[in-house]
């Protein structure tokens, strides 16, 4: 067997690159949470922003293998700091993690009866993969300090991402604006409401740059801000946009910032009126549609629920998505814009779930993502805990018409596991509080016996 010299070339620098990025990761965590959400928008750059319509499967591009390459490393590299922490926490792992663990080994069991294994087994694997990232994550984050350390390193890829996308605008108008409706904005992205869901998730983070910081160093966060919201605007992500509405009104309630929830309020209500009695272009869908259609979605979700209905315990296998629908003529869904494959969304992540895991996969679903939750409710005032519930409550009411939270698919996937694992980490303030306070304590104790003698 004979090696072209370009491959053997490009094998030996990948090798290079591999055992430099392994080293770095090793000695930095904050890089290894860098590459987890940068990977979904890497596989969205190798887009062609083309006039084509997809019938049938999407073969696995250079982007999807690279994305795919990159969950890999981060899951491996995860599950090393797992390991090396093990004698601090001695195997103890909060009880969601164990429960996502479960749902997983339970999607692995749904290869045997997929209606399609393979897709079924990829992508549980590469889910996988991503549990073990937040295995190692949920061991890293044993301090307040390292928690501020896991927001800088996201606000840090939030604005490289969006300064990116907004440099393309200029420097390659023709791949930013998406083919099928050019007035929709996706940047470097590969459709406007994925973009438009990163935008959505940007919000809480920038929001916590902007309360952590003081002086001029809030103004960068303002900045960003600004442009997080124009680039927003521009996709025409309706869902989106409308769900992080819902995050800062939470942000400023948890706050009790009245006027600043005032603000928003009216501000909400002028933009909402503006929106839906003009014609902006990028909002707008079919010709004669309303504001508020929902794109033919009622349509496959009546036909998903029927199917669903046959298989109500174990589901079709986990992230079968549209396949549900072939060789089947018990639901016209002739005319809609489904695409009867595993790629295809069913827009609406519980649904996904529920055909894909039946009731013991939707089950196990909920009580994983509310766990984390309802301890964030509960839990004491902090920055930390404004980011959490503000990130995960929005891409919860998307994840209704949208495929928002189904495993490690898009930006919101991975945003929500990451606010997911913070919410679940919202005791460790309560304990440092508790022993400053005892601290506090013994000073004074201490400083009363000296005083009387």
């Amino acid at each position: 067997m004979t090696f072209e010299p370009y491959i053997l070339f490009t094998a030996v620098i990948a090798l290079i690159f591999g055992i430099i990025l392994f080293y770095a990761s090793w000695q930095k965590f904050e890089i290894l949470i860098f590459l987890f959400p940068i990977s979904t928008w890497i596989a969205s750059l190798f887009y062609n922003n083309v006039a084509e319509w997809i019938s049938g499967e999407i073969a696995t591009g250079p982007g999807g293998y690279l994305r795919a390459s990159l969950l890999m490393f981060v899951g491996l590299m995860g599950l090393i700091k797992f390991i090396r922490t093990f004698p601090i926490h001695k195997g103890k792992v909060p009880v969601h993690l164990v429960i996502l663990f479960v749902f997983l080994l339970y999607s692995f069991a749904s290869f045997f009866y997929s209606i399609d294994a393979n897709t079924t087994l990829i992508r549980t694997t590469l889910f996988t993969a991503l549990f073990f990232f937040l295995l190692g994550l949920n061991s890293w984050l044993d301090s307040e300090e390292k928690l501020n350390g896991l927001l800088n390193t996201l606000f840090i890829v939030v604005t490289f991402l969006l300064i990116v996308s907004f440099l393309a605008m200029f420097v390659s108008p023709s791949r930013v604006w998406w083919w099928k409706t050019p007035s929709r904005f996706i940047g470097l992205w590969s459709h406007p409401n994925e973009l438009g869901g990163f935008n959505m998730v940007s919000y809480p983070i920038i929001l916590w740059k902007y309360y952590k910081e003081e002086g001029n160093k809030k103004y960068i966060a303002i900045a960003v801000l600004l442009l997080n919201f124009l680039i927003h605007f521009l996709t025409g992500s309706r869902t989106s946009l409308l769900a992080s509405m819902v995050g800062f009104f939470l942000w400023f309630l948890l706050q009790k910032s009245w006027l600043k929830l005032i603000f928003m309020t009216v501000f909400a209500a002028i933009a909402l009126f503006i929106i839906t009695q003009t014609s902006i272009s990028n909002f707008s869908r079919d010709e004669g549609s309303k504001i508020t259609d929902l794109s033919e979605r009622g349509e496959i979700w009546d036909g998903a629920i029927i199917l669903a209905k046959e298989k109500p315990i174990l589901g079709y296998g986990y992230a079968v998505e549209s396949k549900i629908f072939a060789n089947q003529n018990k639901y016209d869904l002739e005319g809609t814009f489904l695409n009867v494959n595993a790629q295809q969304p069913l827009h609406n992540g519980y649904l996904s779930i529920f055909v894909g895991g039946g009731g013991i996969g939707l089950f196990l679903w909920l009580i994983l993502i509310l766990i984390p939750l309802f301890t964030a409710f509960i839990s004491e005032y902090s920055l930390f805990k404004l980011y959490a519930i503000t990130t995960m409550i929005p891409i919860l009411i998307s994840n209704i018409v949208e495929s928002a939270i189904t495993g490690y698919l898009s930006a919101s996937d991975i945003f929500f596991w990451l606010a997911w694992i913070v919410a679940g980490k919202l005791y460790l303030l309560k304990m440092n509080i508790a022993e400053a306070n005892t601290t506090n304590e013994k000073h004074f104790s201490t400083k009363e016996i000296l005083q009387n003698g």
